[in-house]
């Protein structure tokens, strides 16, 4: 991710070959249309948290907008959660207690991955469950740890297709992934 300053919306070639550090100047700034637009208000503050002695700094920041390609849009309304000092276990605590004040949905897909896939047209990808890596020298608490991992990432990887409905296969997925997860808790 890169932020650099622009007098406006259109394109300018001049910062990608600051940025990847290549010769670009074969493009023109009338090259570059965009494929997408986001159009996002974001409001954001800090909370401190915590124990006196162990204060955590979490900003929550406050998302509303419109991500656009074409014809198409996907509304955006959503909370982000960013760790900036402290405790890992007081950033979930606060998920937690805001979970239990409004039903919350993780999403993992970025504004910026929600706009290539409006543009392409495409509704959004499942994917199968990735291999794990147990060895004879894995701890049972390393094998948890991972069966857990896997299943989470397999799951939050198929909720955007399992909520599109348009693929049956997103929720067949998804569907696999918590019946494992389940497993794994028994």
């Amino acid at each position: 991710e890169r932020d650099d300053p622009v007098d406006g919306p259109r394109p300018r070639p001049a910062l990608l070959h600051d940025a990847f550090g290549q010769d670009l100047s074969w493009i023109g700034d009338d090259d570059l249309k965009p494929l997408f637009t986001s159009r996002i208000e974001r409001r954001a503050m800090m909370l401190t948290t915590g124990s006196a002695e162990q204060a955590s700094q979490i900003e929550i920041a406050f998302d509303r907008g419109v991500v656009t390609a074409g014809r198409k849009s996907e509304p955006v309304c959503e909370m982000e959660l960013e760790l900036e000092d402290g405790s890992v276990a007081d950033l979930y605590d606060l998920a937690l207690t805001l979970h239990r004040l409004q039903t919350l949905v993780i999403e993992v897909r970025s504004k910026s991955q929600r706009g290539f896939t409006l543009a392409e047209g495409m509704a959004p990808s499942w994917h199968k469950s990735t291999p794990l890596d147990l060895t004879p020298k894995t701890t049972l608490d390393q094998a948890i740890g991972q069966v857990m991992s896997q299943c989470f990432d397999h799951w939050m990887s198929n909720q955007a297709a399992a909520f599109d409905g348009s693929d049956r296969e997103g929720v067949h997925q998804m569907r696999i992934s918590l019946r494992r997860l389940r497993a794994a808790f028994d």
